[in-house]
């Protein structure tokens, strides 16, 4: 399956993080309930904030960090 995005606000990079990953397992768990599969490896996390400054910025790509997709980590473009 292609082009699936999850969205959400709050008032947290913690609490968005959790909530994500909590769509993203629901999603699984129907994908695998319907025989879909979705292509993890193209997955990425945007945060967009209206602070100027974050005092705790998320981690660039490749960093810690990142929500749980699936068992796998996935980093995005913060």
């Amino acid at each position: 399956m292609d082009d699936v995005a999850w969205t959400t606000e709050g008032d947290t990079e913690d609490g968005i993080s959790q909530t994500l990953e909590r769509a993203a397992a629901a999603a699984q768990e129907w994908a695998e309930a319907n025989a879909v599969t979705f292509d993890t490896v193209k997955t990425e996390a945007i945060l967009r904030s209206r602070q100027r400054k974050r005092k705790n910025p998320m981690p660039p790509a490749g960093g810690g960090g990142g929500i749980q997709v699936a068992g796998r980590t996935v980093h995005g473009p913060f």
